[in-house]
């Protein structure tokens, strides 16, 4: 059975966090990951994944990144890599893009929509981690919706010619923007996606990311293809 994953919700308020697990719940979403900010304790991240555990989603940790520079960008990696299970960075030039698709501490790039940035062949023949669309810019757009999604096909084609994995995520902002996994899916379709490839887009590949990243955060892991076995 296919497990459903919205890897990208950035709700501030606690009450409507709460709310969200219902939602989240109701609309068939497994395992969800939550936006905190840097400062966030461990305690507090705690407290959100076991209120999570309650309606049987498992809560993923993240932070989102947008770094001004390569400086700032690898001194918040050193930082915050144990403390989150996903890092993601809006690629705010193709300078930091290059950087962050180079680094395996990055799980997810992304890119805004002022287009100072764009996701070129280059950066995706360097990406180790994979590309996250997230559908709130083209559900609230702040700019012409096909504009939007003109952008999003060309990220995609080339994600998909470089074998670049793709992750949909709802980006929702408040209650109202969260979609269902189906609908996301579906969406998606319109970026040219085949439709066994929107569906791993929102539930194989980004488990697939949260999986990996907890064994390397795990006390047995020691490096790639190392572990300790008790």
């Amino acid at each position: 059975m296919r497990k459903y994953c919205d890897l990208h919700l950035k709700l501030e308020n606690e009450k409507e966090i709460f709310e969200a697990a219902r939602l989240i719940k109701e609309m068939g979403f497994k395992v969800v990951g939550l936006t905190f900010q840097p400062t966030t304790s461990i305690i507090k991240i705690k407290e959100f994944k076991k209120f999570f555990q309650e309606f049987n989603i498992d809560l993923v940790s993240r932070v989102d990144l947008k770094p001004k520079n390569k400086i700032e960008l690898l001194s918040t990696l050193r930082k915050l890599r144990r403390k989150f299970e996903i890092i993601s960075v809006e690629c705010d030039s193709n300078k930091i893009a290059v950087i962050a698709a180079r680094d395996r501490r990055v799980d997810l790039i992304s890119f805004p929509l002022n287009f100072k940035a764009k996701f070129t062949h280059s950066i995706a023949h360097v990406l180790i981690g994979a590309l996250e669309i997230n559908l709130v810019d083209l559900i609230m757009p702040k700019t012409s919706r096909t504009v939007i999604l003109n952008k999003f096909i060309h990220e995609a084609f080339i994600a998909k010619f470089n074998k670049v994995p793709i992750v949909i995520s709802s980006g929702a902002t408040n209650l109202f923007l969260i979609r269902a996994p189906r609908e996301m899916a579906a969406i998606s379709l319109l970026f040219k996606l085949e439709p066994l490839e929107a569906l791993n887009s929102v539930s194989t590949i980004p488990l697939s990311i949260v999986e990996r990243n907890r064994i390397k955060l795990s006390r047995f892991y020691i490096g790639e293809g190392i572990k300790i076995v008790e």
